[in-house]
């Protein structure tokens, strides 16, 4: 049923596993007093998830588009 309609588990499972490895990244980078590249880190990749949030979202709505235009 999801897949009809573009919402891929695969997709939410790996943007799941990408925030946990990212916050685990975070997480060492602050214990060994590297704040700012642990906050940098934490900035691109919320960036590199904004974009799998987004394309998610593109390609669910193009499907709708092509399902609801027969």
């Amino acid at each position: 049923m999801f897949d009809a309609l573009g919402l891929d588990v695969h997709r939410v499972l790996t943007l799941a596993a990408f925030a946990i490895l990212l916050s685990i990244v975070h997480a060492v980078l602050k214990q060994a007093g590297k704040e700012e590249w642990a906050q940098l880190i934490t900035y691109l990749g919320f960036l590199a998830g904004l974009y799998l949030v987004v394309d998610a979202t593109y390609r669910l709505f193009a499907q709708l588009e092509r399902l609801f235009r027969l």
